[in-house]
């Protein structure tokens, strides 16, 4: 973007669809604070190594993402990472049932949201920044201010989870063209939030929202780990949130106390009170890591191992790289 990357603290927590196996996460993110990059993509589980496919993307993202300004850019970029993906799997190796179910469903999906943050040198104010939003599919950035939904990219109601999402393949195919990600920019300022998620969660904090359960982020960024598995497993036998792989990251704009330390520090500080009431706790931290979900509705374009071998004529879509701002918060 031309600008510097401002400070930003982190937290982050993810889960299996089904916490007993672990291996089985298809979701990934990274975090690159130093360059202002943090992506997030979510692995089809329909289709095979997804959870590889998005591990490889975002890593990639977080390291040197697309110059999305220039012509066929964004496809251009993929050849890489679809190469990495070719060459990580070995086709040639596969067991024939896993090179069966390859040619069924086309390679591997995932949805893709990631951000780049800096501080614009001709802002009046180092405390403003700018963020850029892109996404293709259902993983989505909340922006907050103040602890509550300023802003949601690239979905803003709860409904629209229910939709089939768009999603990247990881071998070249003719809908390449057709795709676009969709991107955003918008200024934030010390003490914002954002908040990356993956669909599952994701629909479960807009359903909040519009219910009137203004910061349902507050409950789960102020537990420890072990206390935000059971709290994540709690809503999904509720029927409350999807049974899917889980992943949340958390990012405060500026170097003052983040908002989930202070409600971690709250909530001890209330533990400690004789008369003490926790069933209301003031939403903590956790470190950072980088890993892999499942959305429905994939194009399934034949696989074909030499086509798939990237000869290294792609094709390309850019992005729409207009500004304006995130859709408002719903009502």
């Amino acid at each position: 973007m031309g600008i510097i990357p401002p400070v930003m603290q982190s937290w982050a927590r993810h889960v299996a669809k089904d916490a007993a196996f672990a291996a089985e996460y298809e979701d990934a993110y990274s975090v690159n604070l130093e360059q202002g990059r943090v992506a997030l993509a979510d692995g089809v589980s329909s289709a095979i190594f997804s959870g590889r496919w998005a591990r490889i993307l975002t890593t990639r993202i977080a390291e040197n993402p697309p110059e999305l300004g220039e012509p066929r850019g964004w496809v251009n970029w993929l050849a890489d990472p679809r190469r990495r993906w070719l060459e990580d799997i070995d086709f040639p190796r596969m067991p024939l049932h896993q090179k069966n179910k390859l040619r069924q469903v086309g390679g591997a999906y995932c949805t893709l949201c990631w951000i780049e943050v800096g501080i614009d040198p001709e802002l009046e104010s180092t405390d403003c920044c700018l963020v850029r939003a892109f996404a293709m599919g259902d993983s989505c950035v909340l922006h907050l201010r103040d602890g509550a939904l300023n802003s949601s990219f690239p979905l803003t109601t709860s409904a629209e989870f229910d939709l089939d999402p768009d999603s990247i393949c990881s071998v070249a195919t003719s809908r390449d063209l057709q795709q676009q990600l969709k991107t955003i920019e918008v200024q934030c300022q010390a003490g914002d939030v954002l908040i990356m998620v993956t669909d599952a969660i994701g629909k479960w904090m807009l359903d909040c929202v519009e219910r009137g359960d203004l910061k349902p982020w507050e409950r789960l960024w102020v537990l420890d780990e072990a206390e935000w598995l059971a709290a994540i497993e709690e809503l999904r036998d509720t029927n409350l949130m999807k049974r899917d792989d889980t992943t949340m990251i958390a990012l405060q704009i500026g170097d003052g106390v983040p908002l989930w330390e202070l409600a971690r520090a709250a909530r001890e500080s209330s533990a400690l009170q004789p008369d003490g009431d926790l069933s209301e706790e003031a939403p903590v931290t956790a470190t950072t890591e980088t890993l892999d979900d499942v959305p429905d509705g994939v194009e399934e374009p034949a696989f074909n191992e030499c086509d798939a071998g990237l000869s290294g004529e792609s094709e390309s879509e850019s992005a729409d790289g207009s500004d304006h701002d995130l859709a408002p918060a719903p009502a």
